[in-house]
């Protein structure tokens, strides 16, 4: 499902809605909540069996549709600029493989953050096995919003809470070996409470993950500068979470 945007006057069977102050969608004709959004239903053509809901973009999110066996399933998509796309031949010198129809690719979104404490160290992920670097965070899972899928991360993964400073934006991979298309959100944050032990995954700690608190943000882009990662996945963190950094540095 398609997810419309304007900045027209529309007439929606007869009401008309200034759309600059609202995204909107087909629907079902319920009002549906999810992460604290408010969301309003609007009349539709009954004889084609949809109606049209619209949200506050002032909540910074679009919400879209999918179709599932049990019926349409709604995600939360975080409206955050683009820092970059990355592809095949960004990871690879020689590549054939970037017009690779991704249209059945998975989908797969994920919250990462630049953690920094009070001295200003900033939080890092050693992957030893497969050597390269990564910041905290992963993937949303059902149920969750990108912000609810930070706070579960960064406990598992560095035992801290953290407040959310600014975005950063996102990042999209298109991981054509695992017909996989990846969407990060990124936020500057701060640690705030004690530190925590973190909650590795069994696969986590087959990986060698450990947790590094580096000087600053100069010092966790050089680390990841110097990485040669040793797996398919590594080199696209690399190039991603450079990015990631380097946008936090210039917004510091």
């Amino acid at each position: 499902m398609k997810i419309v945007a304007t900045r027209s006057t529309v007439a929606l069977h007869r009401k008309t809605i200034p759309v600059w102050e609202w995204f909107f969608y087909y629907g079902p004709p319920e009002t549906r909540t999810q992460g604290g959004l408010r969301s309003k239903t609007l009349p539709g053509n009954r004889r084609q069996g949809f109606h049209a809901q619209v949200l506050v973009p002032s909540m910074n999110v679009l919400r879209e549709r999918s179709e599932a066996p049990d019926g349409p399933h709604f995600v939360t998509i975080p409206i955050m600029q683009t820092i970059c796309t990355i592809h095949e031949s960004d990871v690879y010198s020689k590549t054939e493989d970037d017009n690779a129809d991704s249209s059945n690719f998975s989908l797969r979104q994920a919250a990462r953050a630049v953690v920094r404490n009070e001295q200003g160290q900033v939080a890092l992920l050693k992957v030893n096995k497969h050597n390269y670097h990564k910041l905290p965070g992963g993937g949303v899972e059902q149920g969750e919003n990108e912000k609810q899928a930070l706070k579960r991360e960064l406990l598992e993964e560095i035992g801290c809470r953290a407040r959310i400073v600014s975005e950063l934006g996102k990042i999209i991979e298109f991981r054509n070996k695992w017909k996989l298309k990846q969407t990060s959100y990124c936020y500057l944050t701060v640690q705030v409470g004690e530190q925590l032990a973190p909650e590795f995954t069994q696969k986590e700690k087959k990986d060698g993950f450990e947790i590094l608190w580096v000087d600053n943000i100069e010092s966790a882009v050089a680390l990841l500068k110097a990485d040669e990662p040793a797996n398919y996945e590594g080199l696209f963190i690399q190039q991603r979470d450079i990015k990631f950094l380097e946008a936090a540095k210039n917004m510091l």
